[in-house]
């Protein structure tokens, strides 16, 4: 009787422990905002739990030639949470790498050491620099060095000009990065409209947001990279107020 009694307390102790395991991890799942993966992977590892620590040996003792049966159906059974588990890591990560995009797209602005030219990167070898999507930004601020550097040779005697085409190249760099969702070209589209009307004031034409396209797109896998990513996530989003980073009527010219 003590050995039952024992024996009983040990399994319910175990499910317990295992219970707030799982209720431990469907909880980080949840607050990530994934709340359907998040119970029924808890009911998933609960039903295992309860089956294994309460009624599997009363089962086999009742049932001896179902043993077969059971390993195949426990061999599924776990190779099924394997890989649903592996999809929800994959899920959280593909979260945070969104989320991390977005936050990257909102808070990334020209600044006024951009502008003045305070920290310019290096002239880069351009077959390095062209080999792969995103090239070489040596000074970190999101704009590729070959580009920034072009803008800064065209227009020396211009701060306002620099400005919005800097803004403008910034905004086309981080579509080529960042855009990984539908949420994220939504930050992107907000981002690339202030860009647009930036330069757009300063010259309506479209001659210096051409300028940048050419820039930026200057190789193939650049073009096709810019042309699939608005294929696969273009979507409708909420217009915003449009602004420069700067207020150019600071700029001296």
């Amino acid at each position: 009787m003590k050995k039952i009694f024992l024996g009983n307390s040990l399994n319910i102790f175990k499910f317990i422990i295992a219970v707030a395991i799982v209720y431990y991890g469907a909880s980080f799942i949840m607050n990530s905002g994934e709340k359907p993966m998040a119970w029924f992977l808890a009911f998933a590892v609960c039903f295992a739990i309860v089956f294994f620590m309460f009624f599997k040996a009363k089962s086999l003792a009742k049932w001896p030639k179902i043993m077969l049966i059971f390993k195949i159906v426990r061999f599924f059974y776990i190779i099924f949470l394997v890989l649903y588990f592996c999809l929800v890591v994959w899920r959280l990560d593909y979260l945070d790498k969104k989320d991390s995009a977005i936050e990257k797209i909102n808070n990334t602005k020209i600044t006024i050491d951009d502008t003045m030219g305070k920290n310019l990167p290096p002239k880069p070898n351009q077959q390095l620099n062209d080999a792969t999507i995103a090239g070489f930004d040596v000074n970190n601020n999101d704009i590729r060095d070959d580009v920034e550097l072009a803008i800064f040779e065209k227009y020396p005697n211009s701060a306002k000009m620099r400005t919005a085409m800097l803004q403008y190249a910034q905004a086309m760099q981080l579509e080529l990065t960042e855009v990984n969702s539908e949420e994220t070209m939504i930050a992107y589209l907000q981002k690339y409209g202030a860009a647009y009307q930036c330069l757009f004031d300063l010259e309506p034409s479209g001659e210096k947001r051409q300028e940048i396209n050419d820039l930026i797109l200057n190789t193939q896998n650049r073009s096709d990279q810019y042309n699939n990513i608005y294929k696969k996530y273009m979507t409708s989003f909420s217009a915003i107020q449009y602004k420069c980073d700067i207020d150019l009527s600071s700029l001296p010219n």
